[in-house]
């Protein structure tokens, strides 16, 4: 299309979609459509004409609609085009949204306006940019002392003691308990707070009211017990963080270990192992594997915020509304409790960059998953999580969570292949011990 040219107008960008005002000027517009419709005329058929014989004034009539409009769908495709030789914007991308503006009755210009994606260059993002990532020192031996411990305080049989029983420190108490917010001296239902057969170990520290836990001490089965506290203020629901609450409590039965267990070749046969020793050998392996895994998702992380920190993108209040709604509710506890509201807000920007990221460089570089990858990452899932396998086994055919699956497979390789780009990154070498110092970064 020599007799094309092309004005480019930007109109606003938020910095991963930028909208244009393309003005496309074709001197010889009206030539070309007509030109079209001739060629169309030689083989067109209708009712009543042999093939080819029509009128032209009636295929222009019942066509020019048509072929106009695929004209000017196309020289809007070459304005495109030439923004992308520009690189400009990502045109492996479906998310083109086109508008006509105006269309000149002379059939000589044409203007539209466009909101296209920007090309995400993750190259330039990363080369000789400066980030640590983290490595272990494996040279140390793996301490297995607390993983020994665990294991054997969880196999421990517990038994539920006699009524004249008092509970104490690392005793499970099983509880009915009614919680009410406190208003003055009125006490106000809120759902969440109540419930039958809660099952709490003292001293484990899982009930989020300080001092809850440590009031159940000397009590016995059948007790009815009262007690008044105060949600933290860190608390992730800002409904009821920081206010008053009261418990009524009925103990429904108190359990203790009756006699404890000890890790000895008696102790790892009844597992399944030959002696201690090897006991201990699957114990190492299975922690180091995951020290591995940590420190793979921390680096990740780390890479990941790098380049959604680089990435000039300001969500709307829609976007940021929407992606709260998706987000799994442990993890956006787990936010709010760590850094609130707005640290959830942050977060979910993140997520939106991260998101536009993986999908760019999915694009760039063809990435796809086969069949025989789902397998192996739904059979890697099952090592991981034995206790859920049922659950799992159930969920194999389900669409939405192989598409969840199907993700986390795309966005390693993704990271895989960023990671090759990462010239300039220094690594900071951590002991086993250390590993704690850096887990919260996960979240």
């Amino acid at each position: 299309m020599k007799s094309t040219n092309f004005e480019f107008e930007k109109l606003h960008s938020n910095g991963v979609e930028v909208e244009y005002k393309i003005t496309v000027t074709d001197s010889e517009m009206n030539k070309n459509i007509e030109n079209k419709i001739l060629e169309l005329s030689q083989n067109y058929k209708l009712h009543g004409f042999r093939e080819g014989k029509v009128p032209l004034a009636m295929v222009r009539k019942k066509e020019i609609e048509g072929v106009t409009s695929q004209y000017i769908r196309e020289l809007i495709a070459e304005g495109i085009n030439q923004l992308h030789d520009k690189g400009e914007i990502d045109t492996s991308s479906r998310d083109s949204r086109i508008e006509l503006v105006e269309m000149k009755q002379d059939g000589v210009t044409v203007k539209v306006t466009g909101t296209v994606p920007i090309k995400v260059d993750v190259k330039k993002m990363l080369h000789d940019k400066k980030i640590e990532f983290l490595s272990l020192d494996k040279s140390e031996a793996i301490d297995t002392s607390e993983a020994e411990q665990t294991i054997v305080r969880q196999l421990a049989k517990e038994v539920p003691q006699d009524k004249d029983y008092k509970a104490k420190k690392g005793d499970t108490v099983v509880l009915d308990l009614t919680g009410k917010l406190m208003r003055d001296k009125e006490e106000i239902d809120f759902d969440g707070l109540s419930g039958t057969g809660v099952s709490l170990k003292i001293g484990d520290n899982y009930f989020v009211v300080p001092g809850f836990e440590d009031s159940l001490i000397g009590l016995r089965t059948g007790d009815v017990h009262l007690f008044e506290g105060t949600f933290p203020m860190d608390y992730h629901d800002p409904q009821i963080k920081g206010k008053k609450v009261r418990y009524h409590i009925t103990v429904t039965s108190v359990l203790s270990v009756q006699e404890e267990s000890h890790l000895d070749d008696a102790f790892a046969t009844q597992m399944g192992f030959s002696n201690v020793q090897e006991f201990r050998a699957m114990l190492q392996t299975d922690i180091m594997r995951r020290y591995d895994n940590i420190i793979s998702l921390i680096n990740k992380k780390r890479l990941l915020d790098f380049c959604a920190d680089s990435l000039d993108f300001k969500p709307s209040a829609e976007m940021i509304a929407k992606e709260k709604d998706n987000i799994v509710s442990e993890y956006k506890e787990a936010i709010l409790a760590k850094d609130g509201e707005e640290g959830l807000d942050k977060a979910v920007k993140n997520m939106l960059k991260v998101s536009i990221i993986i999908g760019a460089v999915v694009r760039e570089k063809h990435l796809a998953v086969s069949e025989e990858e789902m397998k192996e990452k739904m059979e890697q899932v099952l090592k991981d999580y034995p206790q859920s396998a049922q659950k799992f086994k159930e969920m194999e055919t389900d669409p939405t969570y192989r598409t969840r699956i199907k993700a986390s497979i795309l966005e390693q390789k993704v990271v895989d292949f960023m990671m090759t780009l990462t010239n300039a990154a220094s690594y900071k070498q951590i002991s086993f011990k250390e590993i704690k110092n850096y887990e919260n970064e996960m979240i």
